[in-house]
């Protein structure tokens, strides 16, 4: 079952029709039957939480039309859009079936409405076999076969492989919409050696980096470790991200560097909560310089560090 961080609670309009005990359906196992009058009981009681089991028991041990089309409406009334979809377009799938036909205006509509509340987020990168993780379960492995679709709502990424910096990211999924994220990881170092990164090719390139580490900085925040080294680490992760512009584009007004200024403002604007201190980005024109000589904290300024 997908897992939410939140649990979004929906009492399904016109489906009290099929919330009343009824006499066994044919192809359904006595067992089965018995978990659906349970789970229904409960259900008329608004305790989808404790139904949510009896009616997933229940298909596994007969699976069914109606075993589906009653695990896709709980799942429905607990916001799990993805898990509803699934189970109630199975169900519909199965127009003929006595309990389908019955309750098939009903199942159509949930249907449409789950689907309106599912999200998709479309994710590449590099490298080629990096595994992706969403809300603490594997979706595949980079590059992934399509988009990867979530309920509404904050989902988590975790991008990993072997021999690299994993990167993390958060990602608020709204119904009906598509969510577009790149992940590059960077190789991790060597103990007692540093590896050459490639110069940026394109601005987006440098901001999707200052993304992950910016959630990557806020994550450790959370953890309330050393502050001072937090910082000190920080300042030397931007500094290290900005010598990669060529220094042709630092010369030729750097195609659109010069605006990733407010770009980083933003990004690290939660450090004013977490750690008591704010980078402030006075000059846009800091990713232009023509020399490497001021550090990046130097030049773009830094209050209450």
């Amino acid at each position: 079952m997908t897992l939410n961080l939140r649990r979004i609670v929906i009492h399904i309009v016109g489906a009290t029709a099929l919330l009343t005990v009824r006499p066994a359906w044919a192809g359904d196992s006595a067992e089965a039957e018995a978990l659906i009058r349970q789970g229904v009981e409960l259900r008329a009681q608004k305790k989808d939480e404790r139904a949510l089991p009896l009616f997933e028991k229940a298909y596994q041990i007969s699976r069914s039309p109606r075993t589906a089309g009653q695990l896709g409406l709980v799942e429905m009334a607990l916001g799990y859009f993805v898990d509803a979809e699934k189970y109630l377009s199975e169900a519909v799938a199965s127009p003929d079936h006595p309990w389908v036909a019955k309750n098939l205006p009903t199942l159509k509509a949930q249907l449409a409405t789950a689907k309106s509340q599912i999200g998709e987020l479309y994710i590449i990168g590099e490298p080629a076999g990096a595994e992706v993780v969403v809300n603490g379960k594997s979706v595949g492995r980079l590059p992934l076969p399509g988009p990867v679709r979530l309920d509404k709502g904050r989902v988590d990424v975790q991008v990993r492989a072997a021999g690299y910096v994993s990167s993390s990211d958060s990602v608020t999924m709204v119904g009906g919409k598509r969510e577009d994220r790149s992940y590059r990881l960077q190789r991790e170092a060597p103990v007692g050696a540093t590896i050459a990164q490639p110069d940026y090719f394109a601005p987006g390139e440098l901001v999707t980096d200052l993304r992950n580490l910016a959630e990557s900085t806020r994550m450790t925040s959370n953890e309330r470790g050393d502050e001072e080294a937090i910082v000190k680490r920080l300042r030397a992760q931007i500094d290290a991200l900005l010598q990669r512009i060529p220094d042709e584009r630092r010369e030729t007004g750097c195609d659109g560097f010069e605006l990733l200024g407010a770009e980083l403002d933003r990004r690290f604007e939660f450090l004013a909560g977490s750690l008591g201190f704010r980078f402030r980005f006075f000059h846009l024109s800091f990713s232009c310089r023509k020399t490497k000589g001021p550090s990046a904290s130097t030049a773009a300024g830094c209050a209450g560090c």
